[in-house]
């Protein structure tokens, strides 16, 4: 007779069945991004998603082709280039998300795609929302106690208009990182465990590190809360171990977050904007309940939370007896009125013009104003609403659990959970998205292939964005550095012979006599709906 294994401990059985259940919800998220993001799945090898149609995705292929150069080829550090901006080169301190480009050469490594290929960036935008789902999970199961209703409500988060709008920028979409933070950091609050704290401030790092919007925006909800929590942590009998903790933690955060702070000691007063130039990066009252869709952008806008999330969310504010759930409105009430910027819009005019909570926020707080997008808050205010509208599912799914009928449940809670999937992918999707296929123009084969040109210049040099962002992304084909670049944010001495060439309304010989003595060895010229040109100049 066989013997038979003794079962495993309470705490070592509890912890197999919750990674169990992580990696069934990993499967599925996946399935889900691959639904709610087609045709991506059958394009991924030269396509990237178009997103809001910046073209930013370029220069974040950039960043991974660059980081792999200085680190392997070069061995240098990664945060200045003059690659780009040449001769002057720039810093690229507040742009670069050092992990993200490490994990896109890991991947390069494991797949044996270069790293500048466009399924390098899409298997990150897979893993970004798979990270997302797990972390909203985690947060929302902890807090409202049901594992249905945890999984719906992170779909509110995971597959929200805001990260599918983001599409193309890879930083913004990592927001995973910051919630599971958030997630630890609640944990701790109620544990008072040095086993939470360590991997709240670890999670932070790792947000840190790849977005620092992001970081800024988890900084604001761990403060926020924390602000709420007060009368708990202050009543608690170990409070004095719980904030003395907690402030380790903060200052450890900042020690590991200093190489990348020491990069932006050397940050241009160009940088800092007026609180005004963030007004039309700001909501009004109606992107929250209108879709707004454009040509090129996909999904309803990212600050739409719609009318499928509002409703639960208010359910379980008027019907449900939970204390928290005061918190959390008020958790996303703040968000919601921080994503109107510093001044109210109301029919294209502006009220309490200097006067809204975000203006004083962009004054106050230390950095703050390198950013100047207040619509980013709404993420947050649609994590507190999941929050919300999971009480109103888990109401939903207790009156379920009381039918006897064991198979007449399962039926309805399979049928509740695809009338939800459905409900979101047909109110924040609504189709196919809009793709950016990677083309390469094969001018720059031919720049490749030619020895003597170290450096080029691309013209036309646009006043949009995106045509700067192709001529980065061309870069990764031929290695040469370049005049050109784009970076909102780059050292106030990188730009005198870009800015020079913006005014050139044709290419002659003073333009080519100046482009020569800055050490310029050729021109690629566009030409609209022509082939490009290459202008040898040595």
């Amino acid at each position: 007779m066989k013997p038979t294994l003794p079962p495993p401990p309470p705490r070592r059985r509890a912890l197999l069945e919750s990674l169990a259940i992580f990696a069934g919800l990993a499967a599925l998220y996946l399935v889900l991004i691959v639904v709610f993001t087609r045709p991506l799945i059958s394009n991924v090898l030269d396509c990237t998603p178009r997103g809001s149609g910046s073209g930013d995705q370029c220069q974040t292929i950039w960043f991974f082709w660059w980081t792999k150069a200085a680190l392997l080829d070069l061995h240098r550090s990664p945060f200045w280039t003059d690659m780009i901006y040449y001769p002057y080169g720039t810093g690229l301190g507040y742009h670069i998300s050092p992990l993200t480009n490490l994990l896109a050469i890991l991947v390069s490594v494991l797949s044996g795609a270069p790293v500048n290929s466009p399924l390098i960036y899409n298997v990150l935008v897979l893993v970004s929302f798979v990270v997302t789902g797990l972390g909203t999970f985690a947060l929302i199961r902890h807090v409202v106690g049901n594992t249905l209703a945890a999984f719906l409500g992170s779909l509110f988060v995971t597959f929200s208009p805001y990260c599918l709008f983001h599409l193309d920028h890879l930083n913004l979409i990592s927001i995973g990182w910051g919630i599971s933070s958030i997630y630890f950091v609640i944990r701790y609050l109620g544990t008072h465990r040095f086993l939470h704290l360590a991997p709240a401030v670890l999670l932070f790092i790792v947000q840190f590190y790849m977005s620092l919007t992001n970081a800024m925006l988890v900084a604001c909800f761990v403060f926020f809360y924390l602000l709420f929590s007060a009368k708990e942590i202050l009543s608690s009998l170990q409070r004095r171990r719980l904030i003395l903790r907690g402030i380790g933690g903060v200052l450890f955060a900042a020690l590991l977050a200093m190489p990348l702070l020491l990069s932006l000691r050397n940050c241009d007063s160009r940088w800092l904007l007026s609180w005004r130039d963030s007004i039309p990066y700001s909501t009004s009252l109606l992107d929250f309940v209108a879709p707004t869709h454009r040509p090129s952008q996909t999904g309803p806008g990212e600050a739409y939370i719609g009318w499928l999330i509002i409703a639960p969310a208010v359910a379980a504010l008027l019907y449900t007896r939970r204390k928290l759930r005061h918190k959390w409105a008020a958790l996303g009430g703040i968000f919601l009125v921080l994503s109107l910027g510093p001044a109210l819009v109301i029919g294209g005019r502006q009220v309490f013009d200097g006067w809204m909570p975000y203006r004083w926020l962009y004054s106050l707080v230390p950095y703050f104003n390198l950013s100047r997008t207040p619509s980013r808050f709404v993420i947050l205010a649609q994590l507190c609403l999941s929050v919300l509208a999971s009480y109103g599912i888990a109401a939903v799914a207790d009156r379920v659990g009381r039918v006897r009928k064991r198979a007449f449940r399962q039926i309805l809670r399979g049928a509740g959970t695809t009338l939800v999937i459905a409900a979101i992918y047909l109110s924040y999707v609504r189709g196919p998205i809009l793709l950016s296929p990677m083309y390469v123009p094969p001018v720059y084969q031919e720049v490749a292939a030619d020895p003597a040109i170290k450096t080029i210049c691309n013209l036309p040099i646009a006043e949009k964005l995106q045509i700067c962002n192709w001529y980065m992304y061309w870069q990764t084909t031929h290695g040469r550095k370049e005049v050109n670049g784009y970076l909102t944010h780059h050292s106030s001495t990188a730009t005198p012979l870009l800015d020079s060439i913006k005014t050139w309304e044709e290419f002659g010989p003073e333009q080519k006599a100046r482009l020569i003595a800055a050490g310029v060895d050729a021109v690629v010229l566009h030409h609209p709906q022509q082939e490009s040109e290459l202008i040898r100049l040595k």
